[in-house]
Order: structure tokens, then C-alpha cells, then sequence
């Protein structure tokens, strides 16, 4: 899609291929060889211990459903899950039918036991998606892949608690809000040099601006789409504050690896200072493609 668009689109986020690729390997280093561990045991069927089976609810469009279907195939070439232990909701991305939809696929996926919901899917969809999940008493596992603030303390807060607690682990691409926060780091130097009041949406807007001033500067005098688009390319890769960054592998997105998250209840978030928030795993470390470690990533010590 990028591409097609060349050289008029680029982000920073991580791009749905990408995204795609990491959460397969994931999954599949260190998921799909165990038993289901955070999944609730008070539900209508307990899922612990068994086989984890996956249900993924994705919008209905062709970009993402290309990407939920790209997580399968590498899981199912590189580490040989069995097609029957991936199942779908397809949804509409229209918010007037997203609790119909939330409902029927919570139906679905309870009737055919699957252990682990992926949530390939907008913020809003999981309010309704915990609540009917409570409702049906199925608890099963959300695996959270890092798209659309899905991995943001903000949005989760607002998801059935009961549904979510002990039992929400998964991706994120972000920074972390204490790393963005930091007063000795980056944005926060240079926003207050600048007299820019410090928030998450603040320092969020200043990697923005990064990207794009770093795309401006290496353009050079002839400032155009088409010298940006040949020499976005040339920008060296580097890691900091928000992870790694590389648009020299001819990707149109900045972000290329992933650190490991899962839902704190109780803990206090730094972004709002409300109850919710999400915890790092690994020591925060980041992983890109090929360097997920093997075995149980250890979410709720």
C-alpha cells in the first residue's frame, strides 16, 4: 500500500506487513508451543492448560484483513499451527455496528473455544468486546498485536476490567509513557527549550515532527515529493527514545521493532494518573524480526 503511494505517504508507526511478521514470529516462538497459562478459570469453559487456539477480530477492509492473514501463514509455514486453531471475525469498521458485531463475534469465539482473542482491531471495538465476553462468562486470553492505541493506558482503562485483568499481554510498537515523560530524555528537553507545555500528546507530536524534519533536511534544495521519496531511504537507522527506527530497508514506516506489555489493574498510570496501566516485560528491551527469544515470555511474574 505504501509503496503504491510512493512517495507521497510515510509514518512512523510500524507497518502493517511489519506488524504482520513480528507477531508471527512471537506467537510463534512463544506461544503457540504452551498451553494457554492467562486465560481466566472461572469462565463457562476453562480455557487454562489447554491448546492455545486463536480467535482474531479485524476490520473487514482489504488492508487489514491482508495482514491478519499474513500472521497465519507464518505461523503456519514457520512453526506449523494448524489451520483449525485459527479462527476470524470479520468486522465492519462503522462505530454504529461495533457492539453487534463485538457481540456476535464473542459468540463465535466462545462456541468454538478459543482460548486467545488477538486484538487486530480499533481501541473502541474492546469495550464492547469485554463487556459481552463478562456477560457470556468466557475469559480468555487478549493478545494485544500494537496496532491503533490498542497498547495505550488511555484506551484500555476504559475495557471491562474483569475481562482484561491477569489476562491482557501482548505487542506494543510504542514508547513507553515513562520513556516519553522522562525529563532527561529527548522530547522532553527539547519541548521545554521550546516553551511547549509536556504531555503524551505533546512528545508524540515531537518524534512526528522529527520524522519529518529529518525527510525535509535530507531532501536538500530541491524540496519535492520525488526527493524526499529518493532519499527518505538515506536516513541512517538509529535507535532511541521510540524504539528503532530504519527507512533504509525501503520501508515508508520509521518503527521497526516491538517491545513486550501486559495490563496492570491496579498500577497507576503515568499518562493520566488514573488506575490501569501497562507494564513492560524483558526490561523493556526491544525485539525486531528475527530476535524474539524462544520460550513463555513472562507476563504477570
Amino acid at each position: 500500500m505504501y509503496k503504491s503511494w510512493n512517495p507521497y505517504v510515510w509514518g512512523i508507526t510500524m507497518n502493517c506487513t511489519l506488524i504482520a511478521l513480528e507477531v508471527g514470529e512471537w506467537a510463534g516462538k512463544q506461544l503457540t508451543s504452551y498451553p494457554t497459562k492467562w486465560a481466566g478459570s472461572d469462565g463457562v469453559v476453562p480455557l487454562n492448560g489447554k491448546q492455545r487456539k486463536f480467535g482474531t477480530y479485524v476490520p473487514n477492509n482489504a488492508g487489514y484483513e491482508s495482514c491478519a492473514n499474513q500472521i497465519a501463514q507464518v505461523e503456519e509455514s514457520q512453526y506449523h499451527v494448524a489451520k483449525s486453531r485459527e479462527d476470524q471475525y470479520d468486522y465492519a469498521l462503522d462505530v454504529s455496528t461495533f457492539p453487534q458485531d463485538a457481540q456476535k463475534a464473542i459468540i463465535q469465539f466462545a462456541a468454538n473455544d478459543d482460548t486467545t482473542v488477538v486484538l487486530a482491531c480499533d481501541p473502541i471495538s474492546p469495550i464492547f468486546l469485554t463487556q459481552d465476553a463478562v456477560q457470556q462468562n468466557y475469559y480468555p486470553e487478549w493478545a494485544l498485536i500494537g496496532v491503533a492505541l490498542t497498547d495505550t493506558d488511555n484506551w484500555a482503562q476504559l475495557w471491562d476490567q474483569k475481562a482484561i485483568t491477569g489476562h491482557l499481554f501482548g505487542l506494543s510498537q510504542a514508547a513507553s509513557t515513562a520513556s516519553i515523560l522522562d525529563p532527561h530524555a529527548e522530547a522532553c528537553r527539547v519541548l521545554a527549550a521550546a516553551g511547549v507545555p509536556l504531555n503524551p500528546s505533546t512528545a508524540v507530536d515531537y518524534f512526528e515532527l522529527v520524522s519529518m524534519f529529518n525527510q525535509l533536511q535530507i531532501a536538500g534544495p530541491d524540496l519535492t515529493a520525488a526527493a524526499i521519496g529518493a532519499n527518505t531511504a538515506k536516513i541512517p537507522a538509529g535507535t532511541g527514545q521510540a524504539g528503532t527506527w530504519n527507512f533504509n530497508q525501503g520501508f515508508h514506516t520509521a518503527i521497526d521493532d516491538s517491545r513486550q506489555i501486559y495490563w496492570d489493574a491496579s498500577g497507576t498510570s503515568q499518562a493520566n494518573g488514573k488506575t490501569g496501566t501497562y507494564l513492560e516485560v524483558y526490561g523493556g528491551k526491544r525485539f525486531g524480526l528475527g530476535q524474539f527469544p524462544t520460550g513463555e515470555p513472562p507476563y504477570y511474574p
